[in-house]
């Protein structure tokens, strides 16, 4: 009852999510152009580097620690050390602001734009969705999440949107992030009673080495899921980058549906894994597997029947009849639900090597092919590249799954 009860409020949380870029990408498109759109979602895509060092795997080891906590002062003690440690990597995170103006030709050094998404690292950084999910409270943050969410959509929709307002577009974005972050932080404060702002060094060392190998993992995995499409923006037009953008934003979608249900299904995981509960473990993650597929089965097929629709509203006409980016687009979207579940059950085992290894190879893969592709197959290739590298990630995120069970069982 509990896995259905917070699979619901994080679907109201993320369902805004989905409608989110639904409604508003066509919109941009169309009225700042794909070129600028593609200007936006390059830096965006750079900022999620920062976003997943503030994080610091959070995501992942903080709902496991909070779940298996036994009383409410070792949660504090769990949150004032993360968020002592999120303090220092905030600064180091700076570091984004001269690689994006100086190294990323299609953000042509603009340095407001890219100080804007800084400060959305920051908002992004200190969610605080992860204490709602490890507390399994997650009908707080899910709606606060739909009201930041839809009052930045109607603020856009009213809006009349010229191609030169894209930095106040772009601000209105990330607004969303920022408010919702301070929602969480007060309904933590003063509905939940947890004393968020009690900061300390004693202990970050600790947080630092335990947190490693995760974090490790979560960098590579945005190397070769970004990495590649910031690459290619010194290879592709600024017409194929926004293309590019518009693809990676179905992508989001794609996470924005099995997300939910990967998220509120870790914490279960993470208790049938403390109990060495193998049979309901494999049970669990074969039902939420069968649950996800379906999903994306689904998305590919609503994919195919809109695909006119799609071209025109998104695309903006530049995709004329089915072509072979779009094959290889959807193959992308058929990986997804596989190696976000494999890592929160190697995660809750505490295999991180694992994961780790997984996402190293994933990404040694990425670089070996990432030119090549490019180069013969050019927008193509970036897909195929991204649709390789996700694919190894979940054959291999598989076969240690199925080695720790064995071993375990």
């Amino acid at each position: 009852m509990n896995l259905i009860k917070n699979s619901f409020y994080l679907y109201i949380s993320k369902g805004i999510n989905l409608i989110f870029p639904i409604v508003i990408t066509p919109l941009l498109v169309s009225t700042l152009g794909l070129e600028v759109f593609g200007k936006i979602v390059l830096t965006q895509l750079l900022m999620t580097y920062g976003v997943t060092i503030v994080d610091y795997g959070y995501n992942l080891i903080g709902v496991k620690k909070i779940s298996v906590a036994k009383n409410e002062n070792e949660i504090m003690k769990i949150i004032s050390k993360s968020h002592s440690l999120k303090f220092l990597l905030s600064a180091l995170s700076l570091i984004l602001v001269p690689i994006g103006y100086f190294l990323i030709p299609t953000i042509e050094k603009d340095l407001y734009l890219i100080l804007i998404g800084w400060i959305n690292v920051i908002a992004l950084g200190f969610n605080t969705t992860w204490i709602f999910q490890g507390i399994e409270k997650m009908y707080y943050i899910g709606v606060a999440n739909f009201i930041t969410k839809a009052m930045v959509m109607i603020a856009l929709l009213v809006m009349t949107i010229q191609p030169e307002d894209y930095l106040l577009v772009f601000a209105i974005l990330n607004g969303a992030n920022l408010l919702n972050s301070i929602l969480g932080f007060l309904i933590l404060k003063f509905r939940e009673k947890l004393n968020l702002f009690e900061l300390s060094l004693k202990g970050v060392k600790q947080e630092f080495f335990e947190g490693k190998e995760i974090f490790l993992s979560n960098f590579t995995v945005q190397v070769y899921s970004n990495m590649v499409v910031l690459f290619s923006s010194g290879f592709l037009s600024k017409k194929e980058i926004g293309i590019l953008g518009v693809f990676l934003k179905f992508r989001d979608i794609a996470f924005s549906i099995v997300g939910p249900v990967q998220q509120a299904v870790y914490p279960a995981i993470s208790r049938f894994a403390n109990d060495k509960a193998i049979p309901q473990l494999k049970k669990l993650v074969l039902r939420v597997l069968g649950i996800l597929m379906l999903f994306m089965v689904v998305f590919v097929a609503g994919f195919l029947i809109f695909q006119d629709t799609i071209n025109i509203l998104f695309f903006d006409g530049e995709l004329i009849g089915f072509r072979m980016e779009i094959l290889v687009f959807l193959s992308i979207i058929l990986t997804i639900p596989f190696g976000g579940l494999f890592t929160k059950v190697l995660a809750s085992f505490e295999k991180y090597q694992w994961v780790q290894k997984t996402t190293f190879v994933s990404v040694l893969l990425c670089v070996a092919i990432f030119y090549p592709l490019l180069n013969y197959f050019e927008i193509i290739g970036v897909l195929l590249v991204i649709f390789i590298s996700y694919l190894a990630n979940s054959i291999m995120g598989a076969y240690y799954t199925v080695l720790t069970l064995k071993k375990i069982h």
